[in-house]
């Protein structure tokens, strides 16, 4: 097993974590692609903690492309808040938590790139990426697209392309593949022949 998910589950044990998403207006950020919503739930060994949620008004138009997978219209951001506020509270809302993302890099490159851009100090310590997880921990798996891996692990969707419910379900994915972590440490207390 790898020594990072036996890291993992070590501090599931005593620290706070944040699954977090967002969405945005295309997939690349050094080509002016900016983030429309973030979401996150905090959460330790405990349960939920608390959650965020908020749509950004980023200055310019949300291409149809991206209107058709989330769902997210340029009516809907008229009121909404700008970037500058919304990184902010969402910075404070994480904390010193362990940040967790499906697809980590891409969202981590979205929010460095609007931290740069509104020139906030805010240290990104460290992350993981729950995609990279479940890899590891359920090789073989045809597709590993959250909304397909979900359901597999009787994980529903309840608002699919959306930050909140993706950060949520990509936490419960999380939380599914650190028991299967917990069960083979457990497993291989007990019996060391069997480590590899």
């Amino acid at each position: 097993m790898e020594q990072y998910l036996l890291d993992l589950s070590m501090k599931l044990k005593g620290a706070v974590f944040t699954s977090f998403d967002t969405e945005t207006t295309g997939l690349n950020p050094d080509k002016g692609d900016r983030i429309i919503e973030i979401g996150g739930i905090s959460f330790d060994r405990r349960g939920i903690r608390s959650r965020f949620n908020s749509l950004i008004n980023p200055g310019i138009p949300v291409p149809e492309k991206a209107t058709e997978i989330n769902g997210i219209t340029n009516k809907m951001l008229e009121k909404a808040p700008g970037t500058s506020k919304v990184i902010q509270d969402f910075c404070a809302f994480t904390g010193n938590s362990i940040l967790l993302a499906y697809n980590a890099g891409f969202d981590i490159a979205f929010l460095k790139t609007e931290l740069q851009r509104i020139k906030y100090e805010y240290k990104i310590k460290e992350y993981y990426d729950i995609l990279k997880v479940v890899r590891d921990v359920f090789p073989g798996e045809p597709s590993y697209k959250l909304q397909v891996i979900a359901p597999k692990l009787g994980i529903q969707a309840k608002d699919a392309h959306r930050a909140e419910d993706d950060a949520r379900v990509a936490m419960e994915v999380f939380l599914k593949a650190m028991e299967v972590v917990n069960k083979e440490q457990i497993l291989q207390e007990k019996n060391p022949s069997l480590i590899q």
